[in-house]
């Protein structure tokens, strides 16, 4: 509600007309209508305050970053794939493993063979057979590795996971033989050869 205040002027003009009526009721000088002056001065002041209150809602985004360990194992090597045994053909299982090739029979005819061999160690091996009569632990080695160009290779199961199988069929004439593993890794800046590790074994073929 707007405030109203009385200044000094009000007071004094209300004055004024109250003695004038006095005066007028007790005979003294006559004044002509209307011929009342007034002056006067006033002033004044006031304040006002009040208070207020507001509300509202704020949002906002932000990001979150987050780091995590965890272990993987791989070799890069898929598991071996096994194919039933053809007809007629002789079959000899070889386990490989760290680090030696051991065939379950040391000999077999002149004809098919079927090798399954079963990778039940902890790396990924191969088996490679190789016609020879040299010692099977005494092929030439370069760099960890027997040179298959430099030697009779008749053929191989290429490498394979730990774990798993693998088979080939290969026609071998009667002879020696020898069964190798024949990866080279390298660890640790150093060469690991599966071959001079003792990954070998001797095989005959009779007619």
């Amino acid at each position: 509600m707007a405030r109203r205040y009385r200044t000094a002027g009000w007071v004094a003009l209300t004055a004024a007309l109250a003695l004038g009526v006095v005066t007028a009721a007790c005979g003294g000088e006559e004044r002509p209508a209307g011929s009342v002056s007034v002056s006067g001065t006033g002033s004044g002041t006031g304040t006002a305050s009040g208070t207020g209150t507001a509300t509202g809602t704020a949002t906002g985004t932000g990001t979150a970053t987050g780091t995590g360990t965890g272990t993987a194992t791989g070799t890069g090597v898929a598991p071996g794939r096994v194919e039933p045994p053809p007809a007629g053909a002789a079959q000899v299982r070889v386990q490989l493993r760290e680090w030696s090739v051991t065939p379950e029979a040391q000999s077999v005819k002149a004809g098919e063979v079927y090798l399954l061999a079963d990778n039940t160690g902890q790396e990924p091996h191969e088996l490679v057979v190789i016609r020879t009569d040299r010692d099977p632990g005494s092929l030439p080695v370069e760099e960890g590795k027997v040179p298959e160009d430099q030697v009779d290779v008749i053929g191989e199961i290429e490498a394979f996971a730990a774990g798993s199988q693998a088979s080939g069929v290969f026609r071998l004439e009667p002879g020696s033989y020898a069964f190798i593993c024949n990866i080279v890794e390298e660890e640790d800046g150093e060469l690991e050869s599966h071959y001079q590790q003792g990954m070998y074994a001797r095989f005959t073929v009779t007619e």
